[in-house]
């Protein structure tokens, strides 16, 4: 294998998985564990927050779009809370996949933005190299370089991108929508 497991593996054994859809926290739940990792599930941002702070996951793996409270969102809290603030926090997105979408979340915290789907080996090796421990120390425990006014303004133009993108696929998807 061309990643180091190990490495990941000693750093860290309880690994909170925040997704809306099941099917992608039942693949992480089944990888994780395959490793020995206890996992921790919810489906949104919020109940993701509420149990990092019962539970101190080594390790936080969300999605970004998701309902009640998404995953910028979630990291925003996660990082502005001093006990959560050292936990690694890495997103895993399908949606939300472009450039300025990860550095919006590189710039709030995140020690990784990793696109959905990946095949096993694949993430484990992105997500190994996001946690040799050096990187981690030196990250995890800093406070987001974004202020609120910042993160509002970027994360704004994100989200209003993204409706844009879809208002035009739907649009595509039913021609007779535009003979109005």
């Amino acid at each position: 294998m061309c990643f180091n497991l190990y490495r990941v593996e000693k750093m860290m054994r309880k690994v909170l998985l925040v997704d809306d859809t099941v099917s992608d926290r039942t693949i992480l739940r089944y990888n994780f564990g395959w490793y020995g990792y206890t996992v921790l599930e919810a489906g949104n941002g919020l109940e993701g927050l509420e149990l990092a702070s019962v539970q101190r996951p080594d390790l936080i793996v969300s999605d970004a779009l998701m309902p009640v409270m998404d995953g910028y969102r979630f990291l925003q809290a996660v990082k502005e809370d001093p006990d959560l603030r050292p936990i690694p926090f890495i997103f895993y997105s399908a949606v939300y996949t472009g450039r300025d979408e990860e550095q919006l979340a590189l710039k709030m915290g995140a020690m990784a933005f990793i696109v959905k789907p990946k095949g096993r080996e694949e993430f484990w090796t992105e997500l190994s190299n996001a946690l040799i421990p050096p990187v981690q120390a030196t990250l995890a425990s800093k406070p987001p370089c974004l202020g609120h006014a910042d993160f509002i303004k970027e994360y704004n133009q994100i989200v209003a991108c993204k409706l844009e993108e879809k208002v035009k696929e739907l649009e595509a998807a039913n021609p007779s929508s535009q003979e109005t």
